[in-house]
């Protein structure tokens, strides 16, 4: 929806490219973060633990 009226703001193609880029890259940060954090916090067995016991 955003990218839809980019261009009634006045902003550039090249600017709202580079803030959605960046904007996306924030949030992967964020997301990979939040995983790290709950891969601590819970300590769940490794994908390798669970195919060996089969």
């Amino acid at each position: 929806m955003w990218l839809a009226g980019w261009r009634d703001s006045g902003m550039s193609i090249s600017a709202a490219a580079i803030s959605a880029l960046v904007a996306g890259a924030l949030f992967g940060a964020a997301m990979a973060l939040y995983y790290a954090y709950g891969r601590r916090k819970y300590c769940p067995s490794s994908l390798y633990d669970l195919t060996a016991s089969r």
